[in-house]
């Protein structure tokens, strides 16, 4: 025990010594170094996640099998002196293997040396070429200039454009020992100098698509193509495919027996491209293989060629032709894009010009009952739709086009006409920025949004062929759902108009179904196929429309153009059900199945509705059935809610400002799993069948008043299910802050029983269903 004393004492005093001196800091240990240089900066563990500090180079270090790999994300990239090699330069220099992974559009800008000028240099590596984006690569002058040098080289996917600058001896597109072809876009173009060539070393092309100049050869050696199924090979003894032609398979390609100096290889196939996918008679019954989301139809006589999109998602990929362009569709043929069901077009970013569809020379006619959703990515040029011709008959088309450096154009053509179907177009930021960018688009019918930063109209619309179309205006675009009547004589477009917004449809009642306004011309038949009828008010009786078996989907209205609307109104309306019916409205900011702006909706019929909205992010709003107010006279409907973001408004099934129940079953559902209630207040309960589900609440606010019901049977749960729920003790808070029931159903009290929905009762039980064919007699004690 002494001896343990010392040492404490020892340990003390040593401890106040060490106290008392200056405090030293450990070094910091230093950070990893990669030999990989971009833009002369050298790759290190500590910037690696962000080489320029501008979020657009990523290095990723080598791990087990899988080697390194950079990442450009719109990079743009300067090239450097070598650190070892002062009378060279270069983009990227690196002395490892590397995968290079390619997003949105990418540059690399070489300068000038003495002696040799690279975009990207691995020194004896080997570069593996992955993603989706494109990168345009330019050497500078030097004795010596090559875009892309490598020891090895595959090319996956992507697009690569290289351009070599001149060299007094020689000037290279790339150059490899061993370079495949797998697939992606590579565009290889050797510099003025004695010796030049788009493809120097030796390569093998087994897919995708090449195209390479050289004023002395297009490609050093002769390349090898035994490896691709059925290419098409153009050759042009000038360094231009202007006048270049089909080769005839026995002259030589590459080497010192060819006089090509411009080579081209691409898949066969027809002139038109889905996703980066060159349409041949091997995929045109499902060109994407994703189950024939994607069919193309040839041309035969008189029909043009078409293309159809059912329920297709489509992104945006490099053009073959244009390298410095992306689009989900191109054509170089007259096309009929026919639409069924939902199908989207997104674009992607672009070293250049980005293009959602893109019909060159050519005349592009849009059909169907479907819709398409078509954005463009972010580039110099943007168009969301573009072709020399245009001709819209049904459909319903939703053109965004990004931000642009120069122009955003939502629509752009030559020649447009409108006779059918809808069509929204909405350019985005740029220093000039056009819904329509057509010189005197023809609008003969359908319906027309335009909406553009600088204006709506790039040129005045002609609308002599109209019938009767309402126009509404606004000089701010952003404010859609405050536009006026316009007055028929300031200018829609042209340098003379000050509209950046401009909604044209046909005159007709303030009530639209699945985005059809409803007219005097198509009241009887609203959407075409015999389901929903229109009978407008007259003296006592509201505005009644009839839905039959009908399927309606969302869509946006001019005034909403970030919503998706089954059915809208602007008019006190009887909802008529008859059979089963389905409204549906897509995921959107605000999705409602059913929305009544400020009038009331009363419900009737012995159908049945099932209203759905959309999930709904960005603080938007999602809700089943949106009312001032809500009468249910009979008929089934179920309301379910999608998930919401906005949590001060929350997701409800029913959002409702005076609700009454006399009859027929209400079903409100939210289906979140965050927040959510069934309905928004608990109304006026004198019959029917009620029930409220929400993860927050049953009803939200109000109990509801039930003095009205002659015997109600009412069960309770806080848990959102049917299991479980117990009867009501009559004296808990139904709905409302006191309330704590996630599920509350209200309902005749009656025997347990059901026919067709309705329970039996001591009332009902002679005649169940009110028609004489089904009685119901209780139990007796034998």
């Amino acid at each position: 025990m002494r001896n343990t004393r010392k040492w404490l004492s020892v340990l003390l005093a040593l401890a106040l010594v060490f106290a008392c001196l200056p405090q030293m800091t450990l070094p910091a240990q230093a950070a990893e170094m990669y030999d990989i240089w971009v833009g002369g900066v050298r790759v290190d563990s500590s910037n690696a996640g962000d080489v320029l500090g501008d979020g657009t180079v990523v290095f990723t270090p080598a791990s087990g099998s899988e080697q390194a790999k950079l990442t450009l994300n719109n990079a743009k990239i300067t090239g450097a002196v070598r650190t070892d090699s002062p009378d060279s330069t270069a983009g990227i220099y690196a002395k490892m293997d590397l995968t290079l992974e390619l997003v949105g559009g990418n540059e690399i800008v070489g300068v000038d040396i003495i002696s040799s000028s690279f975009g990207i240099l691995l020194d004896g590596k080997t570069l593996t070429v992955t993603g989706g984006g494109m990168l345009v690569v330019f050497s500078g002058d030097g004795k010596y200039s090559c875009g892309v040098s490598t020891n090895s080289m595959t090319m996956r996917s992507g697009a690569i454009a290289a351009y070599a600058g001149k060299a007094s001896r020689e000037s290279e597109g790339i150059y490899s020992n061993n370079f495949t072809m797998e697939g992606g876009i590579l565009y290889a173009e050797g510099g003025e100098g004695p010796k030049s060539w788009g493809v120097g070393g030796s390569a093998a092309i087994n897919g995708g698509v090449v195209e390479a100049y050289g004023d002395t050869r297009a490609f050093f050696a002769q390349p090898g193509l035994s490896g691709y199924a059925d290419p098409i090979v153009m050759v042009n003894t000038a360094a231009s495919i202007t006048g270049a032609t089909s080769w005839n398979g026995t002259d030589a390609l590459g080497g010192e027996d060819s006089s090509f100096k411009c080579l081209r290889i691409e898949p066969a196939g027809y002139d038109v491209w889905v996703g980066g996918v060159r349409v041949a008679d091997s995929n045109r019954n499902d060109v994407l293989a994703d189950g024939g989301s994607v069919k193309y139809t040839p041309a035969t006589g008189s029909e043009q060629a078409k293309l159809t999109l059912n329920n297709a998602s489509i992104t945006g990929a490099v053009v073959p032709v244009f390298l410095n362009y992306t689009a989900g569709i191109y054509a170089e043929m007259d096309l009929t894009l026919e639409l069924i069901g939902s199908n989207e077009v997104t674009g992607t970013d672009s070293y250049d010009d980005s293009y959602g569809v893109l019909a060159v020379s050519s005349k592009l006619t849009v059909i169907g009952g479907g819709t398409l959703d078509v954005s463009t990515g972010d580039g110099w040029v943007n168009c969301a739709v573009g072709a020399d011709s245009m001709i819209m008959r049904s459909g319903t088309i939703r053109a965004t086009a990004g931000k642009a450096s120069y122009e955003s154009e939502a629509v752009c053509s030559y020649d447009f006409t409108m006779e059918g179907g809808t069509l929204i177009a909405e350019a985005g930021e740029a220093p000039d920025s056009y819904g329509f960018y057509v010189s005197a688009p023809t609008i003969n019918g359908g319906t027309v949004v335009a909406t553009g930063q600088t204006r709506a109209f790039y040129g005045e619309p002609d609308l002599s062929g109209y019938a009767d179309p309402d126009v509404q205006v606004n000089t701010e675009a952003d404010y859609p759902q405050y536009a006026s009547a316009w007055n028929g004589t300031d200018a829609l477009g042209g340098s003379g108009s000050s509209f950046k917004f401009v909604n044209i449809e046909p005159a007709g009642y303030d009530l639209w179904v699945g985005g059809v306004r409803v007219t005097e011309a198509n009241k009887d038949d609203v959407l075409g196929d015999g389901t929903v009828a229109f009978t407008p008010a007259a003296g006592s009786e509201q505005a009644r429309l009839t839905l039959n078996n009908a399927n309606i989907t969302g869509a946006a209205p001019a005034e909403y153009p970030d919503t998706s609307l089954g059915i809208f109104s602007k008019i006190d309306l009887t909802l008529e059900l008859k059979g089963e019916n389905t409204v549906a409205a897509k995921d959107a900011i605000d999705s409602r199945a059913i929305y009544m702006q400020t009038v009331g909706l009363t419900i009737t019929g012995d159908g049945t509705l099932n209203a759905l909205s959309g999930s709904s992010p960005d603080s938007g709003f999602s809700h089943a059935l949106f009312a001032n107010s809500i009468t249910m006279l009979s008929g089934t409907v179920r309301a379910t809610s999608g998930n919401a973001s906005n949590e001060s408004f929350i997701a409800v099934a029913v959002q409702v400002g005076d609700f009454v129940m006399e009859g027929g079953t209400l079903i409100a559902t939210t289906v979140n799993a965050g927040f959510g209630c069934g309905i928004s207040i608990g109304g006026t309960i004198k019959g029917g069948t009620f029930t409220a589900i929400g993860q927050t609440c049953a009803i939200r606010e109000n109990d509801p008043d039930l003095s009205g019901y002659a015997d109600p049977d009412v069960r309770v749960n806080t848990a959102t299910s049917a299991t479980g729920a117990t009867a009501w003790n009559g004296t808990d808070a139904l709905g409302g802050d006191g309330s704590s029931f996630k599920y509350v159903s209200i309902e005749s009290a009656g025997y347990d029983l059901w026919v067709g929905g309705v329970r039996v009762t001591e009332a009902n039980k002679a005649d169940v269903l009110g028609d004489g064919a089904v009685a119901f007699t209780p139990a007796t004690e034998s």
